[in-house]
Order: structure tokens, then sequence, then C-alpha cells
């Protein structure tokens, strides 16, 4: 089967069969489509030629169709001839190797297994046409064996009447005239017998001939049904191949779905963490707020310092159990933003009544946390790849060479 392949910039190839027109370009009714703007949207087509082989035609594109690096409007093509669409290549090969399914090089497209098991169906009904045929020839054979003997009994009945009748002339003179009447009939009944005879061996004839020429078709269909099922059983034996590989690339986009949500989860766990630290070191803000108001006071409230000293201890052991939090909290968000291990949000404090006594100095050291947002990864298209080149068929997409 005549075929093309498309050498792509990322060293790969993709394999396309010929068997009817093909219409290549950037639009996506394109029988092959190339995602290039260096092609223009209804760039070429490829089709079969009246005479035979194929023929490729330029659709009055921008960069041109090339053969064998001259530019072309109509040209026929030739075995190894080397086309160029814009900055797509290709080369065509008219009579595909039978070796090639063996050897690795080019697998069965689907469109190849429908087209075998096309003509394998063809060869089936041409075989069974040529047995009820072959049934018929020796029906008719045996039909007209049947009436060659019968007529050769009557003849030798009429030779053996004439020979009778001959014998008996002598002694039957007075019958002579109605004898030889008869005897004349007879003759002429029997020069028609031998004319049917010979119209009958003439068709014996013809039908031996025409029945050997039908074993010799049945014998070439059933070398040719042989041959397909052989390629069937190939086809068959990748498109189970390629059911595993499907099955394989199934399971591997599940668990990297999964993979995404499990990281979608971490990161709004880590916005929940980062918004109870804000609240926590506001918190802290207006607590340190209030202590420098109350350090400012402490000169003139002297008096009130002996009744609340026991409010003001009190409130200091709440302030270190909020500053040991905090520490906690730190270390949670360090270990989050470098392992992205979920932890559940901490509940932030609620504020002092406005009656308490103020807590102790913060330590100096504890600031408030950086938050460095992670930006999700950027991809680049790489144009004229592998993926970029596409096949639309009702059947399936093309395979692609190693």
């Amino acid at each position: 089967m005549a075929k093309l392949t498309f050498a792509l910039e990322d060293g790969q190839e993709v394999i396309v069969p010929l068997t009817e027109r093909l219409t290549l370009g950037r639009d996506e009714d394109n029988d092959i489509v190339v995602n290039d703007d260096r092609l223009s949207p209804q760039h070429a087509e490829i089709l079969p030629h009246p005479s035979g082989g194929f023929e490729v035609r330029d659709l009055a594109s921008t960069t041109g169709t090339f053969v064998n690096d001259q530019r072309v409007h109509t040209c026929r093509l030739m075995q190894a001839d080397r086309l160029a669409f814009g900055p797509l290549t290709a080369v065509l090969d008219l009579e595909a190797p039978a070796s090639a399914s063996t050897s690795g090089k080019a697998a069965p497209t689907a469109e190849d297994i429908a087209a075998a098991e096309k003509r394998l169906t063809h060869w089936q009904a041409a075989a069974r046409q040529s047995e009820a045929a072959h049934e018929q020839w020796l029906t008719a054979i045996a039909e007209l064996t049947n009436q060659h003997d019968e007529k050769t009994a009557a003849l030798q009945q009429l030779r053996a009447d004439i020979t009778a009748a001959q014998e008996k002339l002598s002694p039957l003179t007075t019958q002579q005239q109605s004898e030889t009447s008869r005897l004349a009939q007879l003759q002429r009944d029997s020069a028609q017998a031998e004319t049917r005879l010979s119209a009958l061996r003439q068709q014996i004839a013809d039908l031996d001939q025409r029945l050997q020429d039908g074993h010799a078709r049945l014998a070439t269909q059933n070398e040719d049904i042989s041959a397909a099922e052989h390629t069937l059983t190939r086809l068959e034996q990748r498109r189970s191949q390629l059911k595993t590989s499907l099955q394989t690339l199934s399971e591997s986009e599940a668990k990297l779905a999964q993979a995404q949500t499990q990281l979608q989860d971490t990161e709004t766990r880590h916005s929940a963490l980062t918004t109870a630290i804000a609240h926590l070191t506001q918190d802290q803000q207006q607590r340190e707020s209030r202590l420098s108001q109350l350090h400012t006071d402490l000169h003139s409230t002297e008096s009130q310092l002996t009744a609340r000293r026991r409010e003001l201890a009190t409130e200091t052991h709440l302030l270190e159990e909020t500053q040991r939090r905090r520490t906690e909290l730190e270390k949670q968000c360090h270990t989050l933003a470098t392992q992205q291990r979920t932890e559940p949000a901490p509940v932030p404090s609620k504020p002092a009544p406005a009656d308490a006594p103020p807590p102790a100095s913060p330590a100096p050291a504890l600031r408030p946390p950086r938050i460095v947002a992670i930006e999700s990864p950027r991809y680049t298209v790489i144009p004229m790849k592998s993926e970029r080149v596409v096949r639309r068929s009702s059947d399936a997409p093309p395979r692609k060479g190693a």
C-alpha cells in the first residue's frame, strides 16, 4: 500500500497511508491538519492519478509545494519522491514491503486492517461464486453427458434399424418405396443427430476449458485468502498490543489527576494557614500597642499596681501561651512550605477583654512570617512537534514510527 512518511523537527516520523484523496493544511476540515502558521489553511492535496499512482496539487498556498526541491503546481508522483509543504517534508513510498509489519519499522493502522478485511470479504465472496459456478458447470456437464449417451444410443439404434432394413430390402421388394422413404428419413435424422452430437461435444469442450480456468482462478483466490488471513492475524496481534498500551496510558492519566487534586488541597490548606497566621500577627500587634499604652500610664497608676498584680500575672501567662502557639504555627508553616504536607488550620485566639491587665512585653525576636507564593509551572508549546501533526479519520488516528 502506498504511504507518505512525514519527518518532523523533533526527529519522529508520522506515516499516513494513501488510499484516496488527501488534503493538507491548517484548517480542521483537512485530512492532515498541521498547526503551523507557515502552512496555508488549504495548502495542497494528493489524489489518485487516472493512469495509476498519485499526483500532488498545490491549492494556491503561500509557501508553495515542492517535489524533489522543485516548486510545482501539479505533478505526478513517483517512487521515493521527496515532498515539501512549507517546512513540513515527506517521502513517498508507492509499494510498502511485505516484511514491514514484522520488522517493526511501520505498524499497521486501522485503515490497513479495514482494507485487509474488505479484501478478505471480497475474496471469500469470489470463492463462493466460483464454487457455485463450478457446481453449475459439473451439473451441466453431467446433463450433456446423459444427453450424449442418449443420442449415441439412439444413433446406434438407428444404424441397427438401417442395417435390418437393408437386410430385408431384397425379399421386401413390394415395400421398397416405403422403406426407401423411411431410410431417407432415418438418414436425415441421423445427420441431424450427428450435427447435434458435434455441437454437444463442442459445448463439452468449452465447459471443460471454463472448468479448468475456474480451477486456476480458485487456486489463486485460495492463495490470496491464505495470505490475507495471515496478515489479519498479525494485525489482530498488533491491535491487542495497542489496547494494552492504551489501558496503561489511562491508568497513568488517572494517577496524574489524583496527584493534581492532592496538590490543590495542599494549596487550599496552605492559604487557610497563611490567613490564620495573619490574624495572629494582627492580634499580637494590638497587644503590643496596648502594652505600650500601659507602660506609659505605669507611673501614674502605682497605687493600683498591688491590687492588680495578680491579674497582670494571669494575663502574662495568657500572653506566653499565645507566643508559644505562634511559635508552633511558625514551625508548622515552615514544615508545610518545605515538605508540602497538609496540616489543619489553627483557630485564632479570642481578643482579651477590655478591663484585662496588659500582657508582658513580647520577645523582640518573634516576627511575622513571610509568605512566599508558589507559582505553578508554565509550559511552552514547541511548534512542529509530533503532537501537532494529526490525521482526521473516522476509523483511527495515524500511527507514528520510531
